[in-house]
C-alpha cells in the first residue's frame, strides 16, 4: 500500500472520562503501532484523523491549526497525544504526513 489513513479512534467523550485508560490504548498506542509498521513496510503518506476536541473549549469564532491545544478531557488527550506522536515521526523519520478535523 502507498497510503495509510487511521480512522480508527475510540471517540466518546463521556466514557473517556468514565474509563480513559481505553482510549490512550487505542488512540495514543495504536497510532504507535501504526506508525512503526508504515516505517517498517516504506507507507509514503500517513494520514491522521484528529478532531477539535484537542483544542478545547471556544467562546466565539474558530479554531486554527495553530490555535494552541487545550484537550479538556481524555479522549482530547489521547487525540493530541496522537498527533503529536505522528508530528514526532515527521522530525526523526522525515515521516510524511498529514492531520485531518472534523
Amino acid at each position: 500500500p502507498d497510503a495509510v489513513i487511521n480512522f480508527a479512534a475510540e471517540s466518546h467523550v463521556d466514557r473517556s472520562i468514565e474509563m480513559p485508560a481505553p482510549f490512550m490504548k487505542t488512540n495514543f498506542l495504536g497510532v504507535g503501532i501504526l506508525l512503526n509498521l508504515s516505517l517498517e513496510f516504506k507507507i509514503k503518506k500517513f494520514l491522521q484523523i484528529s478532531t477539535d476536541e484537542i483544542y478545547g473549549s471556544i467562546l466565539r469564532g474558530s479554531f486554527k491549526e495553530t490555535s494552541p491545544l487545550t484537550p479538556s478531557n481524555p479522549y482530547a488527550a489521547s487525540k493530541a497525544a496522537a498527533d503529536g506522536l505522528v508530528m514526532s515521526y515527521y522530525r526523526t523519520f522525515n515521516f510524511p504526513w498529514n492531520s485531518s478535523g472534523p
